[in-house]
């Protein structure tokens, strides 16, 4: 048989025999068994509508659900908190697509101890093992159709920094290729693109934040094969927030993984890793039972000749630490990094809400006396433009929040297809940075613009001008296969504006609604009182100001009176009847009114062509 290799489309997942009392992390059987528990909880929740939920209560009915996993009081049984590790065994290797499960292979001990030798041999497209166990699980891949005959593209990653998606980016130089929370699950074949394999990314050296599955992943990282450089944060002990990675690592047969102590630093060729505190994405933002055990991480600058660049994936801030005040003592220690990766989803929600989330686990964590209080579990935009302006950034790109269709399937991040998708409170659009940058504060009606300039990527794009020694811009992936289905978004129109610009265009809107609305005059053309609700409506949710007291407060800052704005919406819809009735000529002239929006990056442009 001749030598094949791993296809690049296919996701591996281990599987786990947990024969653990509650469950692990691990395993995924904790959350399992917890979302049981949970549904009788929620349940009566969701059929009210989340309306005039009573939080303590809730809390009891969860303390009720879960009796049997309480030692006393409110503290749960050191064998939950700390499920035996050796309980947890790598028993399967499942292969998935993205239309669902290809197949599951037994392995057997012997195996287990060699598999990331054995599945970095398939991806490299090795020759078929001799070994008799090793042989019978590479039968069994090609079987399913896991392998492939093609050979994988070259390296093809330029230096300086590339976006993979999600939490994932590449930190390229001469000697050294770095690579962030690796996690490629299987994409649709409807979405054809899928920016770099990989075996295109090549890394040498991999940096983990922490072990949540949308940045350890160990289908992926067992791809780059036992030899591979990981880096992981420092773990004494595996428990119901935290994986122990090394271990986990170490158990599978990669043999070069690195625990990483905060404050300290590693050097591979000509690039400097330093290992920074990680606070946040804990179970709530205050006091919280089991002060012992946290979501332990890190978080990350990579120093290359050419660009200095942060991570700061889902941090925040916490009763332990505030990642704003990382930011400033390494920036005083250190100097200032010149781009900051930063997470900027804010999760804010109220205990119960846990019980639906990826996290359910979190709710057994918080008192009950503050159920009733909200909680932010990671930095929202403004948290991650103070992080920035902390960190003396020049740049900020918002992050770990999906990016693309084979993310947002996965439930990762908000899904950009839809018009207006994103939940402002707990996962925002990525515009929502752009918006914080530009309105970061005012001086009377005029807005005051952050001096850091936030720049909204796509996975595959890149920081290119690190090899001419300093990364001052992020162009736009250009290739067609890279044209999502998101015909609204308008990925290059989210640079800040200056004062003056945000007048010469709103003179322009105003001018358009009084003609439209003329126009819609003569030809006899009405808009529905339900057409104009449904307008406001949808402009408050992606503003965040669905609350009464909340509208009426931006209201008066803006000096608008309700029959005004009701004014402004009625002009608006007639706007939009008239696009529509315009559809034809307006799409006809569409390209050329792109093209002169795009003029302002043409000397850019010109540089790198």
């Amino acid at each position: 048989m001749s030598a094949l290799r791993l296809r690049d489309d296919v996701w591996l997942q281990v599987v786990y025999d947990d024969t653990t009392p509650f469950g692990s992390v691990v395993s995924g059987r904790m959350e399992a068994l917890l979302r049981v528990r949970a549904d009788v909880v929620i349940s009566p929740l969701i059929d009210t509508q989340w309306r005039q939920v009573d939080h303590l209560q809730a809390y009891r009915e969860l303390r009720s659900a879960c009796a049997e996993w309480y030692a006393e009081g409110q503290q749960l049984r050191s064998d939950f908190l700390f499920p035996p590790a050796d309980a947890v065994v790598p028993c399967a290797l499942q292969v998935h697509t993205a239309q669902g499960l290809l197949g599951q292979l037994t392995l057997p001990l012997p195996v287990v101890s060699s598999l990331a030798d054995w599945v970095g041999d398939w991806h490299a497209g090795r020759p078929r093992p001799a070994s008799v166990v090793a042989a019978a699980l590479y039968d069994g891949m090609v079987r399913m159709g896991a392998m492939t005959a093609n050979r994988p593209l070259p390296k093809s990653t330029p230096l300086g920094v590339t976006w993979v998606g999600h939490a994932c980016v590449g930190v390229f130089s001469h000697t050294t290729r770095v690579v962030v929370d690796p996690f490629l699950p299987a994409h649709n074949a409807e979405h054809s693109y899928r920016p770099l394999s990989l075996s295109q990314l090549a890394p040498n050296l991999v940096l983990v934040t922490h072990s949540h599955p949308d940045h350890f992943d160990l289908g992926t990282l067992l791809r780059l094969g036992a030899d591979c450089d990981i880096v992981v944060p420092c773990v004494p002990r595996e428990s119901a927030l935290s994986i122990d990675m090394a271990a986990r690592l170490q158990e599978l047969g990669f043999r070069k993984v690195h625990r990483l102590p905060w404050h300290s630093t590693l050097q591979v060729g000509d690039t400097v890793v330093r290992a920074l505190p990680f606070y946040g994405e804990q179970p709530g933002d205050g006091d919280r039972l089991h002060v012992d055990l946290r979501n332990i991480g890190n978080l990350y600058t990579v120093q290359t000749p050419s660009v200095k660049v942060a991570f700061s994936a889902d941090a925040g801030f916490d009763v332990a630490g505030d990642l704003r005040d990382v930011a400033a003592q390494d920036a005083q220690r250190h100097g200032p990094v010149d781009v900051m990766f930063a997470g900027c989803r804010a999760w804010s929600l109220y205990p119960v809400q846990l019980l639906r989330s990826s996290v359910r686990r979190y709710a057994l964590f918080v008192p009950p006396a503050l159920w009733g209080r909200r909680h932010q579990l990671m930095a929202g935009a403004h948290e991650a433009l103070d992080t920035a302006e902390s960190w003396g950034a020049a740049h900020i790109v918002p992050y770990a929040d999906g990016g693309a269709p084979w993310y947002w399937s996965l439930g990762l991040g908000p899904d950009l297809s839809v018009p207006g998708g994103g939940d402002i409170h707990f996962d925002p659009p990525p515009e929502a940075l752009i918006q914080a940058v530009k309105h970061r504060s005012s001086w009377g009606q005029v807005p005051i613009a952050s001096a850091v300039n936030a720049q909204i990527m796509r996975p595959g794009s890149h920081w290119c001008d690190a090899a001419r020694g300093a990364a001052v811009s992020l162009p736009e992936a250009v290739t067609p296969a890279q044209q999502w289905p998101c015909p609204h978004i308008d990925f290059n129109a989210f640079a800040a504006p200056r004062h003056e610009e945000l007048v010469a265009v709103g003179r322009k809107k105003a001018l358009l609604r009084v003609l439209a609305g003329e126009l819609a005059t003569q030809r006899g053309l009405a808009v529905s009182s339900a057409d104009v609700q449904s307008l406001s409506n949808h402009l408050r949710r992606v503003a965040g100001l669905t609350r009464r007291e909340d509208m009426m407060a931006w209201l008066a800052h803006t000096n608008l009176s309700v029959a005004q704005f009701t004014e402004l919406m009625q002009e608006w819809a007639r706007c939009n009847a008239m696009e529509a009735l315009y559809a034809q000529e307006v799409d006809r002239r569409l390209p050329g009114q792109l093209a002169l929006h795009a003029m302002g990056n043409a000397a850019a442009w010109v540089a790198q062509s």
